[in-house]
C-alpha cells in the first residue's frame, strides 16, 4: 500500500496524471492508518498541495488535478457516507492556503532550513475562483458531516487574514494577510446560506468566529443558543457555567410534560448537532439531563431510565439513575438492564455504590455483579472518597474472591495518590 501509495504521489507531482489522483481517492477508503502517516493518502495529497521549493517556481497543477478528479470521485459516490468522509478531508487540504517545504542550508551543509508560509495574493484568489465554487456545489447536497471540515477552513483563513498565523514567530506578507481577510468574508457568506437549517453548522461557525469577536449574521434560536454555542469568554469560566446551566435549566423545565421519547430523541438529536459544532464541556446533553432528574415526577424516573437506555443517552442521563437510586424507585429488573449495558453500566453502579440510602437488595445486586473488569469504578468512587463506610465493608467482604482483590487494590491505589 505504501509504495503504491507513495507512487502515486510522484506521478500527481511529476506529470500531473488523473488516474494516480483518483488511485489516492480510492487509497483513502482503505486505508485505516492515522493520516498523520507519511504515506498515508491524504498526507501526500496535503504534501502535494503544500509542498514547494523555495529556489523553485510554485506549481499549483497537481492542486487543480486532484481538485478536478475528486469532484469526478465523489460524483460517482454519492450514496456512499465513508467516500464523503473521504472527500470533505481532502477537500480541507484543497482549500487551504498554506505552503510549506524544507532545504539544506546553502551555508551549512547540516543545517536544515523549515518554511512555513501562505499563498500569494493571486493563488489564493485562484483557490477561491476555480477550487471553491464545484466544491460548494456537490457540498449542498453533501451528508451534513461533510460540511463540517469547511469549518475548519474558515477558521485557517480567519487566522490568516487577522495576522494571527506567525509561523516560527514572523507574520506573514500584508498583501497575502488583506487578500484571506478579503476571501474570508466570501466564504462566510457562502457558508452562512450552506449551513442554513443546520443548527450544529451554524454554531460551529459562531463559534470560530466569536473567539475573534466576529458576530455571525444568524437569527437567534434557543436550543442552537443554549444548547451548540460556546459560552462567552468574558468573565470567569465558572459563572459563565452556572449560567448556562440555569439556561439550560428553565427551558428544560418546560419538557417534563412532553412525551418521554419525543424529549429523548430531541436529546438524541441536540448530541448529534454538539458534536458537529464541537461543544464537547461542559457536556449540554448531560446538563439537560441533571435538570429533568430535579423536575421529574419521582414516579416518572423508572420510565425514564428505560427509555433512555433505549435510545442510547447514557452515560449523559446518569444523573436520573442517581435520583431513581435515591428515591429507592428502581427496580432488580430495571437495574440489571443497565449494569447490561456498557454505556450504561458505570453510572448503575456508581449510582448504588455511592448512594447512603439505596436499598440494600440493590446494593447486595450490584456488589455481586462486580468483577474484575470494573476496577476502574471502584478506584474512582473510592478516590473521590464518596463510597459510604458500610459500602466499603460490603465489596471488601463479598463473597466472591475476584470483587475482594478488585476493591482491595482500587482501595489501595486511592490510598496511594492521595499520600503522593
Amino acid at each position: 500500500m505504501e509504495v503504491i501509495v507513495g507512487l502515486a504521489g510522484y506521478l500527481v507531482r511529476r506529470h500531473a496524471m488523473a488516474p494516480a489522483a483518483r488511485l489516492l481517492l480510492d487509497a483513502m477508503l482503505i486505508d485505516d492508518r492515522s493520516p498523520h502517516r507519511q504515506r498515508h493518502p491524504l498526507r501526500q495529497i496535503q504534501d502535494l498541495v503544500r509542498k514547494f521549493h523555495p529556489a523553485l517556481e510554485p506549481n499549483e497543477s497537481a492542486r487543480r488535478v486532484i481538485a478536478a478528479e475528486a469532484n469526478r470521485w465523489i460524483d460517482s459516490r454519492t450514496a456512499d457516507s465513508a467516500a464523503w468522509v473521504a472527500y470533505s478531508a481532502v477537500c480541507g487540504e484543497l482549500l487551504s492556503f498554506k505552503r510549506d517545504g524544507s532545504h539544506m542550508s546553502p551555508t551549512s551543509g547540516r543545517e536544515l532550513v523549515l518554511i512555513e508560509t501562505v499563498l500569494e495574493p493571486a493563488e489564493m484568489q485562484a483557490v477561491y475562483d476555480e477550487v471553491w465554487p464545484p466544491i460548494l456545489e456537490r457540498l449542498r447536497d453533501a451528508p451534513t458531516t461533510a460540511r463540517r471540515a469547511l469549518v475548519d477552513v474558515l477558521s485557517s483563513w480567519l487566522r490568516i487574514g487577522r495576522g494571527l498565523d506567525q509561523p516560527f514567530g514572523r507574520e506573514h506578507d500584508e498583501d497575502s494577510i488583506a487578500k484571506a481577510a478579503d476571501l474570508t468574508r466570501a466564504l462566510l457568506d457562502d457558508l452562512v446560506l450552506l449551513t442554513s437549517g443546520q443548527p450544529g453548522l451554524q454554531a460551529a461557525l459562531m463559534n470560530v468566529l466569536r473567539w475573534q469577536n466576529i458576530e455571525v449574521p444568524l437569527p437567534p434560536d434557543q436550543l442552537r443558543d443554549f444548547f451548540l454555542v460556546e459560552m462567552s469568554r468574558e468573565g470567569r469560566r465558572r459563572e459563565a457555567v452556572e449560567k448556562r446551566r440555569e439556561e439550560i435549566d428553565q427551558l428544560v423545565v418546560t419538557w417534563t410534560v412532553e412525551p418521554v421519547d419525543v424529549v429523548l430523541e430531541r436529546l438524541n438529536w441536540l448530541k448529534e448537532q454538539c458534536a458537529l459544532a464541537g461543544a464537547r464541556w461542559p457536556d449540554r446533553v448531560r446538563l439537560a439531563f441533571n435538570a429533568l432528574a430535579q423536575h421529574l415526577e419521582v414516579q416518572q424516573l423508572p420510565d425514564w431510565v428505560h427509555a433512555a437506555l433505549g435510545h442510547g443517552l447514557f452515560p449523559e442521563a446518569s444523573m436520573l439513575l442517581d435520583h431513581a437510586v435515591a428515591n429507592d424507585v428502581l427496580s432488580i429488573e430495571a437495574l440489571q438492564r443497565c449494569l447490561s449495558a456498557p454505556t450504561a453500566r458505570w453510572s448503575a453502579a456508581h449510582a448504588v455504590l455511592t448512594c447512603a440510602d439505596a436499598a440494600a437488595e440493590l446494593v447486595v445486586h450490584v456488589t455481586n455483579a462486580l468483577g474484575v473488569s470494573d476496577y476502574r469504578i471502584l478506584q474512582m468512587v473510592l478516590f473521590d472518597d464518596v463510597m459510604p463506610e458500610q459500602r466499603r465493608c460490603a465489596v471488601l467482604t463479598s463473597s466472591d474472591a475476584n470483587v475482594r482483590g478488585t476493591a482491595a487494590l482500587a482501595m489501595f491505589e486511592s490510598n496511594l495518590s492521595e499520600s503522593d
